[in-house]
């Protein structure tokens, strides 16, 4: 666990402190996401990203400890919105197809759209931030997003039959 903690650890911080901006905070919950991925670590299905499986141990955790502190977590702060449609397709994926075969289709996407999906999936950037790298609206953004999801499931359908 002690090379999986150097190796991810940055990214768990970095993750946590983008959440909450506070980087007592953020170095607090790294240390008990890592503890919750310890303890649970049997549960990890290594056909998936070790990544993604500690962003929502992380992702859980902040949460958790916004709640014990009665801090708002109100559905309408986008970045948790947008972590929420992270883990909405990843479970989608998860459920329905391997995720090598969801990278497959993702790379025969359009550029601007690949890149979309390469900035949200692996470095969980928001649409804001995403749409100042790529030179497009936010609206823009998202909506290609979301296009992009629907050709994800049409073709998840696709490699079922």
């Amino acid at each position: 666990m002690e090379e999986l903690y150097k190796e991810y650890s940055k990214l768990v911080y970095n993750y946590l402190y983008k959440l909450c901006k506070d980087s007592t905070i953020a170095e607090e919950l790294t240390q008990e996401t890592f503890y919750k991925a310890m303890k649970s670590i049997n549960k990890f299905n290594s056909k998936y990203n070790f990544s993604t499986w500690l962003y929502t141990i992380a992702k859980n955790t902040l949460i958790d400890y916004k709640r014990k502190y009665k801090e708002d977590i109100s559905l309408n702060d986008n970045k948790l919105l947008d972590l929420m449609e992270i883990d909405t397709l990843y479970n989608d994926i998860e459920s329905q197809l391997e995720i090598e075969k969801v990278y497959k289709i993702i790379d025969s996407f359009n550029p601007v759209i690949k890149d979309i999906f390469h900035y949200r999936l692996e470095y969980n950037l928001t649409f804001s931030e995403i749409s100042k790298i790529i030179n497009k609206t936010e609206g823009g953004t998202r909506l290609a997003f979301y296009r992009g999801k629907i050709k994800i499931k049409e073709a998840m359908k696709e490699y079922e039959n």
